[in-house]
């Protein structure tokens, strides 16, 4: 906390070590609200957010802020999508993991050893390997 309010860190440390969407972030058909007081939505509170989602097995919120993310101006990251991706796979919903990475291509962002295991884990729980 800096002067009584929470800073971007201790909002995205929350959420990546509870995996607790609720009290921080709202997320509604609209919108996303971050709701640590002033604290300006950003790549790290969003990639903060979907992986969040995607710890609580809560892929329909993880592609919702995914959502909001491309219809945003914040700088797509490669983490971002790896996150994304992560969640299908949890989801065991390989298809729209395979979407996911699409857009990543289309996107023009540099796929990792992260996202080809991600994808590939997907795949695999699904049992779909051609």
């Amino acid at each position: 906390r800096i002067g009584g309010a929470l800073t971007v860190h201790a909002c995205t440390n929350h959420l990546s070590k509870n995996g607790n969407v609720g009290p921080i972030i709202e997320i509604n058909q609209k919108e996303l609200v971050v709701s640590c007081h002033q604290v300006e939505p950003n790549v790290i509170t969003f990639n903060a957010t979907i992986s969040a989602c995607e710890k609580r097995g809560e892929l329909e919120h993880a592609l919702h802020v995914f959502g909001t993310v491309l219809g945003s101006r914040v700088e797509l990251q490669a983490t971002t999508f790896n996150s994304v991706i992560s969640a299908c796979e949890k989801a065991a919903d390989w298809k729209m993991a395979l979407q996911v990475f699409s857009a990543m291509v289309q996107s023009n962002i540099n796929f990792d050893a992260i996202t080809c295991n991600a994808l590939m884990s997907a795949c695999e729980n699904c049992g779909e390997w051609e």
